[in-house]
């Protein structure tokens, strides 16, 4: 089973992952910064036109 925790800043969401982690050691514990297959979900590939007229569009 997996699960992703997302929240406000400074909503406790490391204080809650590294405590199951504590709890359950025999599960795979990833947060920001580490890498995992979540933040390859914020990648994107384009065009370089494509990227252009974003930046126009949205500075």
């Amino acid at each position: 089973m997996n699960f992703f925790i997302e929240g406000l800043q400074g909503s406790g969401k490391s204080t809650l992952v590294k405590r199951m982690g504590q709890k359950h050691p025999e599960c795979e514990i990833l947060c920001e910064g580490a890498y995992s297959s979540v933040e390859l979900a914020w990648c994107a590939y384009i065009t370089i036109e494509s990227y252009r007229e974003l930046l126009d569009r949205f500075g």
